[in-house]
């Protein structure tokens, strides 16, 4: 290993990259289709504050995965697509769900991409490979990109795995609107 000038080097436990939980205004960055499970995977970055571009960087820097959100269209959740569709369709001027809907199939996912929404990031505990207790980040709500501007949204509180007996939760951002969360650790779509 090369010498070191330890003074220079600021201590970090590695979790200081990822973004506090609050509202950001996302940026889908890649959208695609899974018909035969009938949900669209959608990649997303910062688009706007401080924390503008941060997953691209990641990809670049250490070759990290985009976080995903997925939306499915199967009956039962058609109401929760349709809620995405309203934030995507108030976040970007001359955006319709219904232009978007009468695309053929295969150019309804990629018509999503670039497009701009709003979301409120929270926590939840989870258990990962080895069994240890871990917590990820999530989206835990789609919004207006207006509404998360104006800071009309609330941070859900830590979600608890039953029987957890972990600490308090996670403080919010310090300043929502121009900040932005990561949301890790989603290996499959829940669908």
């Amino acid at each position: 290993m090369q010498k070191i000038n330890w003074t220079t080097i600021e201590e970090s436990t590695g979790n200081g990259n990822r973004p506090p939980v609050g509202g950001y205004v996302l940026q889908i960055v890649k959208a695609e289709e899974r018909p035969d499970k009938q949900y669209f995977i959608i990649e997303w970055d910062y688009k706007e504050g401080q924390y503008s571009g941060h997953n691209q960087k990641n990809f670049v820097e250490n070759n990290w995965a985009f976080p995903r959100l997925f939306r499915s269209y199967k009956p039962a959740a058609l109401g929760m697509l349709k809620h995405f569709l309203i934030a995507l369709e108030k976040s970007n001027r001359g955006w319709t769900m219904e232009q978007w809907n009468a695309l053929p199939d295969q150019q309804q996912a990629p018509a999503l991409n670039g497009l701009a929404f709003g979301a409120v990031i929270g926590e939840e505990e989870y258990i990962n490979k080895d069994g240890k207790l871990k917590v990820r980040q999530y989206i835990a709500d789609t919004l207006p990109a207006a509404d998360i501007r104006a800071g009309k949204f609330e941070v859900p509180s830590l979600k608890k795995l039953k029987g957890s007996d972990s600490g308090a939760p996670s403080p919010a951002a310090e300043n929502p609107a121009t900040t932005a969360p990561v949301e890790t650790g989603v290996e499959e779509c829940p669908f």
